[in-house]
């Protein structure tokens, strides 16, 4: 019986915070330059992330392979692709992560103050996602039907970065159908490919 209770307020955990899938704008704010970002995501490990801006980059990922895209930044270069195994690279993890909602479970600790929450990862987390915290600003003081929807802001403590990556959201479309060949990604020509390390 109290595992199918935890089993139906996971259920309402997820359906409350974290959308099945979502079509998301936001910008990277890195001091004064606001970088354009556009992420879809799917639930389970499939997330389409694309930066814009003087550096862009593409990073897809589905269940089974990851991959990260440079373009050329002179026509007639060669772009760069790195392919991956999604069990090891796959970003959507940190998404995956949220279908947990606003409450302590076995990937993070959750601190609540107003409009702000604050998920800190256990060390095993931290070991398999590179995420030590994420630090989520509201539009407004939080409640129990509070979704990733009312965030104003997500700011990513990772690992291996000393500055926190601030991401801005600038609208979301929730629950979008999404087609897979969204999360496949087919090299152009004239594209150099290494298998990431």
């Amino acid at each position: 019986m109290k595992l199918l209770i935890g089993f139906f307020l996971t259920l309402n955990s997820f359906a409350a915070f974290l959308p099945k899938s979502f079509d998301a704008k936001f910008v990277d704010v890195r001091g004064k330059k606001e970088i354009p970002v556009n992420i879809k995501y799917k639930y389970p490990k499939q997330i389409f992330y694309e930066v814009k801006g003087d550096t862009p980059l593409l990073y897809v990922c589905n269940q089974k392979k990851t991959w990260k895209y440079s373009p050329p930044f002179i026509e007639g270069e060669k772009g760069e692709l790195a392919v991956g195994d999604s069990g090891q690279f796959c970003y959507s993890r940190i998404f995956d992560s949220l279908s947990k909602g606003l409450s302590d479970n076995k990937l993070y600790k959750t601190s609540k103050n107003g409009t702000k929450a604050v998920l800190s990862f256990t060390k095993k987390a931290v070991d398999q996602l590179g995420l030590e915290k994420i630090e989520i600003s509201f539009s407004e003081d939080l409640k129990e039907e509070t979704s990733l929807s009312d965030a104003k802001s997500l700011k990513l403590y990772l690992e291996n970065k000393a500055e926190p990556v601030l991401l801005k959201l600038v609208s979301i479309d929730v629950n979008p159908k999404l087609d897979s060949k969204i999360f496949k990604f087919e090299a152009p020509k004239n594209t150099k490919t290494i298998q990431m390390k």
